[in-house]
């Protein structure tokens, strides 16, 4: 179950990236239903599995570097 949850939160923080719509870090985390600390987890684990992430502070979301 655990996993399931993980899965499911990287899919859609995915997502919001590729979208352009997380917003802040503390809008994604509540789009998300984790705290803002938790969502740096998730950040740092897809960047150690070569995601390139960045926050764009023009923009206010994350994106992903091309």
């Amino acid at each position: 179950m655990q996993f399931e949850k993980f899965a499911d939160r990287l899919s859609r923080l995915n997502q919001l990236i590729e979208e352009g719509a997380t917003g802040t870090p503390e809008e994604v985390a509540r789009k998300l239903g984790v705290s803002k600390r938790m969502l740096l987890y998730y950040i740092e684990y897809l960047k150690d599995k070569g995601a390139e992430i960045n926050y764009s502070r023009s923009t206010r979301t994350y994106v992903f570097k091309k």
